[in-house]
């Protein structure tokens, strides 16, 4: 970058920009030392900032939950096979007998290769992600400060904070249970890196610096593999600051000077730009030949998809509700900020964050008229590139937003920008936008950092202060860890493999909710990853034409399967596994008892199949480790209960439509198999006063008896109720589950 940085900051005329004379003079080992500590340091903690739940969990918790969090372990493991040559590139083993379906999501292979690196030293495959996530955080780290440091001439002790701001983001610290996505970002520092070593080296050493060149072109590459959303908002972003710099730069010197300029710099280093051309193109050759054919059969993406994913305006201010700083503006926000509540992760930054951003923009503007009217354009590069990227956050940033029912800027970027239709998610654009956003924040503090040096140690103190507060308010502690290594081993110990007559699978169950449905079809892709069997199930962004065992009506999960293999010729050796009683079933058995099943109905203020009468478990959810199925004969009433066989957990249902501030007793009818030590209690989470409380825990024997629980209910009128089982040998039997209105006293337990 000797170009955009020919003068440094402190020969820059503007005011308060201008270096410590201390960085010319030779440093001092003990020096360099000391900050070598102090880097390492802050890295250490950065890392720790953002990974905290599984420094704490001991090392069980890892990024990711268990829907999308499945996905990407399943396709990382699929890699693995590829690496190995035991699987085709292009067809994961799920949506069969669909071929090519890798092209439905991203292909994650940023994230692939070290987790490979690591799944070959022996790492089981969740620490593997976990501890590939975290090298390439620190990458990232490392990036950003040499990227601050030697591209845009920031003093070290400025590039370091700026490097941990990167680092410990909010909207980073949330995006880890997308791990893929938070790799792409916190290494696109190292893109621009590269690009800006190939102009530092374009003149003096051209071979050099087409390598570097070549060397961001792979890595570009590389990420549009990884997450096209990152890739692509890259090289808008990228293309949009190339724009305002020349139009910066054009503005200062009142002529076209600088678009000549550029014009035949191109030219000289023809050779070097169309080198880089080229690897790019050749590595995105099995892109185009993955993704083109998919985007043929599904189509692009209409802008009423994407408004659902589009806040309002001031979306740009919500960090979540779990920010410790701004969390409970952002719980204001997030109430009204996209009709019928938020449908994606929150990317918004916190206040004093924009009020830095906004002043440094305000004020580099105001240098660009001073330039101009001064007609003293010399020094302006620093300036000028400083102020694109803040005319880049501050356009683009508006993409990611809705007007009413309108996007006018993401409508235009759709007609006429190639490659936007296939996103989704526009307002992730500011993950990318980020990094501006922190360079011009730290470009404010340096200017304010040589404005305050007079003043002595007050103004140390003052800059302390505004780099702990910019520290501060990126904390937050919303549940990014969801995937549990002991509670997921649990869960899929008692899967047994397939039996030899099944060549397919889908899953049989059925919930009430996209979630639920969701989490089978992300179980399913990892079980046919572990044994190797391919699954009608799966779950992308896309979906193949005709598949449609999502959204399910009840009593039709397996109509819709055999269908589905019918139509694609695939029926001999389909099979059904149950979830609930880890039984693998010929697919026109469980499509026969499925038929016969009786299915409730919800009702508002209702437990929804009480009794268990339907015969299977579509109603409930688990929760830890618990494995359950239906049982019979053992019933309170009728002819069918819940066993809960093994785990420690629980199954619920939530139950809407109760009245707000009204008390309400929750029963339900325990016994236990003869022998058992296992205990029993019933658990009751409002969701919205966010509050749990238990009853009393038994230790049932064979004799059915009544646990009671009251609560009264908070102003969402919903309530979970969880059956649990406790640690202990033995079934717990469940049956008659009822909740009603209860004027009178708690009693834990009420006789039989």
């Amino acid at each position: 970058m000797n170009r955009l940085n020919e003068q440094s900051i402190e020969e820059t005329p503007v005011e308060g920009m201008t270096r410590y004379k201390a960085e010319r003079s030779p440093k001092r080992p003990e020096s360099s030392a000391g900050f070598a500590v102090l880097f390492i340091l802050c890295g250490t903690i950065s890392l720790l900032v953002v990974f905290w739940p599984f420094f704490g969990s001991h090392f069980d918790k890892t990024a990711g939950d268990a829907a999308d969090g499945r996905l990407q372990l399943s396709l990382l493991q699929h890699w693995v096979k590829v690496f190995r040559h035991q699987a085709p590139v292009a067809s994961p083993n799920f949506f069969y007998p669909q071929k090519g379906v890798l092209g439905y999501t991203d292909t994650f292979l940023g994230l692939a290769l070290p987790h490979a690196l690591f799944r070959s030293l022996g790492v089981g495959p969740f620490l593997a992600v976990q501890f590939a996530t975290m090298l390439a955080v620190a990458l990232g780290f490392v990036a950003m400060y040499l990227l601050m440091r030697g591209g845009l001439r920031f003093p070290r002790s400025t590039a370091l904070i700026g490097s941990t701001l990167f680092i410990i983001s909010n909207m980073y610290y949330i995006y880890v249970v997308h791990a893929y996505i938070l790799v792409s970002v916190t290494t696109a520092p190292v893109l621009f890196l590269l690009i800006g070593k190939y102009w530092e080296q374009n003149e003096a050493k051209p071979a050099k610096a087409t390598a570097y060149l070549s060397a961001a072109a792979l890595l570009l590459a590389l990420t549009f593999y990884t997450s096209y959303y990152i890739a692509w908002f890259v090289v808008l972003c990228s293309a949009t600051v190339a724009v305002f710099y020349l139009a910066c730069r054009v503005f200062v010197v009142h002529n076209e000077s600088p678009l000549s300029q550029t014009l035949k710099d191109a030219w000289q280093q023809r050779w070097s730009l169309i080198s880089a051309g080229v690897v790019f193109l050749v590595s995105m050759v099995p892109f185009f030949a993955l993704y083109l054919p998919v985007l043929h059969r599904t189509g692009k993406r209409n802008l009423g998809e994407t408004l659902l994913y589009l806040p309002r305006p001031v979306g740009v201010f919500d960090v979540g509700k779990n920010n410790l700083v701004w969390g409970r503006v952002s719980a204001r926000i997030e109430d009204w900020v996209i009709p019928g509540g938020l449908h994606e992760h929150p990317v918004g930054w916190p206040l004093l964050t924009v009020v830095v951003f906004l002043v440094t923009s305000f004020y580099c503007g105001a240098q660009l008229l001073r330039l101009r009217r001064d007609r003293n354009p010399r020094s302006a590069r620093m300036l000028c590139l400083v102020s694109a990227i803040a005319l880049t956050c501050l356009t683009l940033s508006t993409a990611g937003m809705r007007l009413g029912s309108h996007a006018p800027v993401w409508w235009l970027l759709t007609k006429f920008v190639p490659g936007a239709a296939a996103i989704r998610i526009p307002q992730r654009i500011d993950l990318v936008l980020n990094i501006g956003v922190v360079i011009v924040c730290m470009f404010g503090f340096e200017i304010l950092r040589k404005k305050l040096a007079v003043y002595g140690s007050a103004a140390f103190l003052l800059l302390v202060l505004l780099a702990g507060g910019l520290g501060i308010e990126q904390l937050n502690t919303m549940a990014t860890h969801l995937l549990s290594r002991k509670e997921e081993s649990a869960t899929f110990a008692n899967v047994p493999p397939p039996p030899k007559s099944c060549s397919s699978f889908y899953i049989s169950n059925w919930s009430p909710n996209e979630l639920g449905m969701l989490q089978f079809q992300t179980s399913a892709v990892w079980i046919a990853q572990r044994y190797n069997i391919p699954t009608l199930n799966g779950t992308s962004s896309w979906y193949p034409p005709g598949w449609d065992l999502m959204d399910i009506p009840r009593g039709h999960v397996s109509e819709r399967a055999i269908k589905w293999a019918k139509q694609n010729a695939v029926s001999d050796g389909l099979c059904a596994l149950d979830l609930a009683s880890d039984v693998w079933k010929p697919a026109a058995v469980a499509g026969a008892e499925e038929a016969s099943a009786t299915f409730a109905e919800p009702v508002p203020g209702q437990v929804t199949d009480s009794g268990f009468e339907s015969g299977d478990l579509g109603y409930w959810t688990p929760f830890l480790s618990a494995h359950a199925t239906i049982a019979m004969p053992e019933a309170h009433s009728g002819t069918r209960s819940m066993a809960e066989l093994d785990g420690e957990g629980s199954f619920y249902q939530d139950v809407p439509g109760l009245q707000p501030g009204h008390r309400y007793r929750v029963t339900a009818w325990v016994s236990a198999s003869a022998g058992a030590d296992a205990g029993a209690y019933i658990a009751v989470y409002d969701l919205g006063a966010n509050v749990a409380t238990f009853s009393a825990t038994v230790h049932p024997d064979q004799k059915w008896q009544m646990l009671s629980h009251a609560v009264t209910v908070s102003d969402k009128g919903v309530v979970r109720i969880h059956l649990f089982r406790t640690k202990g040998t033995g079934t717990i039997y469940w049956d008659d589950v009822r909740i009603q209105p209860d004027p009178g006293n708690d009693s834990n337990n009420l006789p039989n």
